[in-house]
């Protein structure tokens, strides 16, 4: 199913397969052109975007954020995310995305193993992220208890020179 891809009326199209299409148009000289698909970009990021052109400005625009804003409407305010369901950045059919909150993006990061942190099997400084060396933070971010007992040792050690400079 095509739908008119909001902000683009009567230009453009798109598909809850993630598709973006142009439509039929004349050019500024009267010429008639043929509307086509649309190639995908992939961004820096793994997103796919299209360029689009609107009173002679071409701008690259989010697949899935068209997708869902045409289709579900704009984005809520306490849910401004464009999630997408099975954590695969290149399929951006309606049925997998979804509006979401910054909470909500962060924990399905972690669900989906795309959260780079999440990932890391050893901390910065070498030591293992394993059971018994990993401090779990409330805020669900980790830290190497190795790296923490050195760290708390170095600043004892800094606090007994102040005392004994004193």
């Amino acid at each position: 199913m095509w739908i008119t891809a909001v902000g683009f009326e009567g230009m453009y199209e798109v598909s809850e397969q993630g598709e973006v299409r142009s439509l039929d148009r004349e050019d500024s000289s009267g010429r008639r052109i043929k509307g086509v698909y649309l190639k995908n970009h992939v961004n820096w990021a793994g997103y796919h975007s299209v360029r689009l052109s609107k009173n002679s400005l071409k701008k690259f625009w989010l697949v899935h954020r068209l997708v869902l804003t045409s289709f579900k409407g704009p984005a809520p305010k306490d849910s401004p995310y464009c999630l997408h369901g099975n954590g695969d950045k290149s399929d951006n059919t309606l049925g997998t995305l979804r509006w979401g909150s910054a909470v909500e993006n962060a924990q399905d990061n972690i669900i989906h193993g795309t959260n780079y942190e999440a990932q890391k099997t050893r901390c910065d400084s070498g030591h293992d992220f394993n059971e018994e060396n990993t401090y779990v933070r409330p805020d669900g971010g980790r830290n190497c208890r190795t790296c923490g007992k050195i760290n708390a040792r170095r600043y004892r050690g800094v606090e007994k020179e102040r005392k004994t400079n004193d």
